[in-house]
């Protein structure tokens, strides 16, 4: 999902060559719609976009306990059109969460995320993975290790994950 035609061109150009049934959409509201409706492996998002942009997307997945474990690989231009994003691996409480990142972003303005008001930070998202559109080459591969990753997790671990991150996260 991807507010930038070449860059949903490209992606979709990429999947294409994968055994992977995939669905481009430019819209957020379209992509939760289609996200609590079919069972999804993995969302592939930009942050970047008109109306409900890739933070609010993510922060509502995250509250929503039928989409929370939804693996999500950020592709887009945000470090080479805004700032560099930090990545360093996930962590809680010195405890390493395998397979997963803590990605920092450029601190976005509050207006822009009217409907996650209530997350601490809501430009700190836990990710699987994040590329940049010139890593397009590392898609693929990026994507077998999430999913991979995400099939091996056990469900105490997945809790945890979850318990922690969204303990964290919101504003007391």
């Amino acid at each position: 999902m991807n507010d930038n035609p070449p860059a949903l061109w490209l992606l979709d150009s990429f999947m294409e060559r994968t055994s992977y049934e995939h669905e481009g959409v430019t819209d957020s509201h379209h992509a939760l719609s289609i996200l609590r409706q079919e069972p999804i492996d993995i969302l592939i998002q930009d942050i970047e976009r008109p109306g409900m942009n890739g933070f609010e997307l993510y922060w509502l997945m995250k509250s929503d306990k039928n989409l929370c474990d939804i693996p999500i690989l950020v592709f887009s231009a945000w470090s080479q059109a805004k700032s560099p994003v930090k990545v360093t691996p996930a962590k809680i409480e010195d405890k390493m969460l395998s397979g997963l990142y803590r990605a920092e972003f450029e601190k976005t303005k509050p207006e822009h995320l009217s409907a996650v008001a209530h997350i601490k930070d809501a430009n700190v998202l836990y990710l699987e993975g994040y590329l940049g559109y010139s890593d397009v080459e590392k898609l693929i591969v990026n994507i077998e290790r999430i999913l991979k990753n995400h099939t091996l997790l056990t469900e105490e671990e997945r809790m945890f994950r979850h318990q922690h991150l969204w303990s964290q996260a919101i504003k007391s």
